[in-house]
C-alpha cells in the first residue's frame, strides 16, 4: 500500500456514477503549526451506516490524529483510529445504531507540522475504503485524495509571550488566560499558537477545545479571551504567539494572566524580540528569579549571559548557550543550565542578568520573581539597554 509522497493529482479509487464519496480537502500550512483537514462525505442517495478507510501520509514529517466531524456527530457515530505504521492511519466510523450517514464533514484530521518541514506539496491519500449499509451489505464508495501544501515559514508573529503554564502541579491547578483586544476601526482575525519548549505545536486544553492553534475573529474595538482548563495531568508549558491576518497594520494588543498554584495571579505583557536584555535578579530564602527565553526565528541563536552584582560587577563565570529555532528555555537562575554552580555558594543575591544575542539576532524574554512559600509571582520588566 505504499505510495510516493509528492504532488498527488486527484485520483478516484473506485469510480461509479452514483457511489457514495469520501474526499480529503486540500489545505495550506506553514511549519511550526497545526491544521485541521476535513474528510468530507457525500451520500449520493446511498444509506451508509458504517465506514472505514486508511489515510496514507508522510509520517517522517507529520503526526496525525482523527476526530469526529459534524456528519459523524449528527449520525451518533464515533470515530476511532489506529496507527498501523508510521505512514498509515486506520479510521473507523461506526455506531450502535442504524442511522444513515448524511452529507458533511465526516472526519477531521488534526495534522501537526513541525518547524523545519520542507516546503512541498504532500499527499493525504485515502486507501482501503469500505462502507456498509444497515444490512451489512457493502456500499460502493469513491475516494478523492487531497494535498497539503507546506509553504515557507511566515513572517514573525505579531505578539509573543515566552511562557504559558497549564496543568496540575502537586494536585493544584495552574492555567493561562490570554486576553486579546482589537484597538482599531477595522475587524481583525488570526490565530493563537501554543508550542512546547522545542518549538513543536503543543495541544493545550481550553474552554473551547484541546488544540495547538485557536482561531479568533474580532470586530472593531472588541475583545476576546482564551483560558486554558488547568486540567492537564502534568504541567504543559512553552511559548505562545498571536498572529493577525492584518500583519503590521493590526491594532491588536494582548495580556497574559497566569493563575499559578490555585490562587496566585500575575499579568504579563508581550515580550518584544530584542538582541539585548537585562533583568533584575533576587535570590534568598523567600524568593527566586525565573526566566523564559524564546527564539522565535528560523535560525539558531547564541546567547551570552553575564551575572552582575548590585554594584554592576561580574560575579560568576559568563555563560554561553545556543537556542535552536523555536526553542524556549525556562529555568530559575539557580538551576542548570544557568548559574547553578554560583548559587551553590551564594544563597542571598541581588543584582542583574545581562543577555546579549550574537550577530544581532533576537529573542523574547520574560522575567518572574516567585515567592517560595506561597508560589506568588511578580513580573519583572526587562530593560533593552544592559551594560556592554
Amino acid at each position: 500500500m505504499s505510495r510516493i509522497f509528492a504532488l498527488i493529482t486527484v485520483v478516484f479509487s473506485l469510480a461509479t456514477a452514483q457511489a457514495a464519496q469520501l474526499s480529503v480537502r486540500n489545505a495550506v500550512v506553514t511549519p511550526g503549526s497545526e491544521i485541521e483537514i476535513a474528510v468530507d462525505y457525500q451520500a449520493q442517495d446511498e444509506e451508509v451506516t458504517a465506514l472505514q478507510f486508511e489515510v496514507l501520509f508522510d509520517g517522517s514529517h507529520f503526526s496525525l490524529a482523527a476526530e469526529a466531524g459534524n456528519a459523524a456527530d449528527a449520525g451518533a457515530k464515533t470515530v476511532s483510529s489506529n496507527q498501523l505504521d508510521p505512514n498509515t492511519l486506520l479510521v473507523i466510523v461506526s455506531g450502535l445504531n442504524q442511522n444513515a450517514i448524511q452529507d458533511g464533514t465526516l472526519v477531521v484530521l488534526r495534522v501537526s507540522v513541525p518547524r523545519g518541514t520542507p516546503q512541498a506539496d504532500y499527499g493525504f491519500l485515502l486507501d482501503s475504503v469500505s462502507a456498509t449499509d444497515q444490512d451489512g451489505e457493502e456500499v460502493a464508495t469513491a475516494a478523492v485524495d487531497g494535498t497539503l501544501a507546506v509553504m515557507a515559514e511566515e513572517t514573525p508573529p505579531l505578539l509573543i509571550f515566552p511562557q504559558y503554564a497549564e496543568g496540575l502541579i502537586a494536585g493544584t491547578t495552574s492555567r493561562t488566560r490570554l486576553v486579546i483586544r482589537n484597538n482599531s476601526d477595522e475587524p481583525d482575525s488570526g490565530e493563537v499558537r501554543f508550542f512546547d519548549s522545542s518549538g513543536n505545536p503543543q495541544q493545550v486544553p481550553s474552554e473551547r477545545r484541546a488544540a495547538s492553534s485557536i482561531f479568533y475573529e474580532l470586530a472593531p474595538w472588541s475583545s476576546t479571551e482564551i483560558v486554558t482548563d488547568g486540567t492537564s495531568a502534568s504541567l504543559l508549558s512553552g511559548p505562545l504567539t498571536v498572529h493577525s491576518d492584518r500583519g503590521e497594520e493590526s491594532g491588536l494588543e494582548a495580556t497574559v494572566i497566569f493563575t499559578i498554584l490555585g490562587d496566585n495571579f500575575v499579568s504579563v505583557n508581550p515580550a518584544q524580540p530584542r538582541s539585548r536584555h537585562q533583568v533584575y535578579v533576587s535570590v534568598n530564602a523567600l524568593e527566586n528569579t525565573g526566566l523564559a527565553v524564546y527564539n522565535p526565528g528560523s535560525d539558531g541563536v547564541t546567547l551570552d549571559l553575564t551575572l552582575l552584582d548590585a554594584s554592576g560587577a561580574p560575579v560568576a563565570d559568563p555563560l554561553s548557550m545556543v537556542l535552536a529555532p523555536g526553542q524556549q528555555l525556562s529555568a530559575f537562575v539557580t538551576e542548570q543550565p544557568l548559574f547553578n554552580t554560583f548559587f551553590q555558594e551564594e544563597s542571598v543575591f541581588r543584582g542583574t542578568l545581562n543577555i546579549h544575542v550574537r550577530d544581532a539576532a533576537q529573542v523574547s524574554l520574560l522575567g518572574l520573581i516567585q515567592r517560595l512559600d506561597t508560589g506568588a509571582l511578580i513580573a519583572i520588566a526587562a530593560s533593552s539597554n544592559p551594560a556592554p
